[in-house]
């Protein structure tokens, strides 16, 4: 009887836990993502092409287009699902950011400029005063210790740039074209050759550890099938008009 009294006493002084107050921690079927998305014309291309990717998955997904380090900020805490595209590396930095092993774009990053200089890399640039978008990695990584004057949007860079016959402007081949032609600018010019050449890549937070396989997969047979080229070709030709 002692036993049975016992027993009963701390089961009474255990909390009763109903059914509806235990909480399933394992992740549910995903329906809908949201990505950050840098203002950029490659972001805006690996944007069309992550659409068309997850719809093959089911998935809907929707794009914040916000600063470079407020995106990284926000997908490393799991407040985004993660990046449209970024170079790879991030993830040494961002830990809780897991790259999708399949290069969804790539760009040439070129030096800007009303003059002409010899182009030799990034060491080419170190006299000059230098313009770049804020939060854009490569960029910052290359002109590391340089005169740098950071804005944070393309259409400033290349306005102050217009503004500024002493300077040099960082964007890739495809943003300066596009900014030279949104603004109306026709005293700037691109200098050869490339600064550097990147491959971009999609990044998922790692809440979403299980997608990963299954999005890897889906981009290889985009890559493979040649969806991947057309998405760009399409891209660039209605960016032309």
């Amino acid at each position: 009887m002692r036993f049975i009294f016992s027993s009963w006493l701390i089961l009474a002084a255990t909390p009763l836990v109903l059914a509806d107050d235990v909480k399933d921690t394992r992740p549910g079927p995903v329906s809908k993502l949201t990505f950050a998305l840098l203002d950029g014309r490659e972001s805006t291309l690996s944007s069309v092409i992550l659409k068309k990717a997850y719809e093959r998955l089911g998935i809907d997904v929707e794009f914040s287009i916000m600063p470079g380090e407020r995106a990284l900020y926000s997908s490393n805490r799991g407040l985004l699902d993660g990046e449209v595209n970024r170079i790879e590396g991030i993830d040494e930095n961002y830990r809780n950011l897991m790259r999708v092993p399949v290069e969804i774009n790539r760009f040439e990053a070129l030096a800007w400029s009303q003059f002409n200089i010899e182009i030799n890399g990034w060491e080419s640039l170190k006299p000059y005063p230098l313009l770049i978008k804020l939060g854009i990695k490569y960029a910052e990584q290359g002109t590391s210790g340089m005169n740098v004057r950071a804005l944070p949007e393309y259409d400033r860079v290349f306005a102050a740039l217009s503004n500024s016959p002493d300077t040099v402007a960082i964007a890739s081949r495809l943003e300066g074209m596009y900014r030279i032609q949104k603004l109306g600018l026709s005293n700037i010019q691109a200098l050869e050759p490339p600064l550097t050449h990147k491959a971009l890549f999609h990044y998922l937070h790692v809440k979403h550890r299980p997608l990963l396989d299954r999005v890897t997969r889906v981009l290889n047979k985009m890559r493979d099938s040649g969806a991947l080229q057309a998405i760009r070709e399409r891209h660039l030709a209605n960016l032309g008009r």
